[in-house]
């Protein structure tokens, strides 16, 4: 049997491509999907296109905006890539620096030298979506759509929300409410900015058990190692 060809080849992975997922459709085939490389899907723009129109609607979900990185890397799109970035930036403002770190590595051989400059000075306290900086940014999604509303994409709360609360706070009210996606996501979004989150991986841990998203775990496991080059120290060992 053929092994598919991922977006993003790890480990000498092969490379042959089946016919047979050629017609796949890229929503069906990136909705829900577990992993952040994006296996079996091959119409490139019609993925990103769907990516792109996730992180608009849903711009705190990271798995698209990484998604979508990731795939412009593969596709050697280097403006696209740059314009990718920046939401990424707008998106986390001053958090998940490893995440914003590790996707700018992944992209640097891609950017001008002026665009890495200025993703690398921007890294620790974000862009912000009306920085005349980017207003030229043709690969941005989010820049043109929060300038005229003068919001930020990370604010989700309405205004009487005095108090931020943290993701974990967030993910066990989800949970109460019976919304175990969302929980699940919050934690994976929680995890991937900052690694060093022990009650966050436990919780996380203890919610892919309940639900039995045991393939999610072991992508979210890879994740990790490829991100930070370890997992939460709490978690079981990988399956063999």
């Amino acid at each position: 049997m053929n092994t598919p060809l991922p977006l993003v080849r790890l480990k000498g992975e092969p490379a042959s491509l089946p016919a047979v997922d050629l017609a796949l459709d890229p929503h069906m085939a990136i909705h829900g999907h577990t992993s952040l490389m994006l296996r079996h899907v091959y119409d490139v723009d019609s993925a990103l296109h769907y990516l792109g129109h996730r992180i608009v609607n849903h711009p705190r979900e990271l798995r698209s905006h990484v998604q979508r990185i990731l795939l412009l890397i593969r596709q050697g799109d280097g403006a696209s890539l740059y314009g990718a970035l920046v939401d990424l930036l707008i998106t986390l403002g001053d958090k998940g620096l490893a995440l914003k770190q590790r996707m700018l590595d992944l992209a640097a051989p891609l950017l001008s030298r002026t665009s890495l400059m200025f993703l690398q000075r921007q890294l620790e306290s974000g862009i912000r979506a009306c920085d005349p900086a980017i207003g030229r940014v043709r690969g941005s999604l989010l820049r043109a759509e929060f300038c005229d509303t003068d919001q930020l994409v990370l604010r989700h709360k309405t205004q009487e929300s005095v108090q931020k609360r943290t993701p974990l706070e967030e993910a066990r009210e989800l949970v109460e409410y019976g919304q175990l996606e969302q929980a699940l996501e919050t934690l994976e979004n929680a995890l991937l900015m900052d690694p060093d989150q022990p009650e966050v991986a436990t919780e996380l841990l203890e919610l892919y058990i309940r639900m039995g998203e045991l393939d999610r775990m072991e992508a979210m496991r890879e994740q990790m190692l490829i991100n930070f080059g370890r997992v939460p120290e709490n978690w079981p060992a990988a399956a063999s």
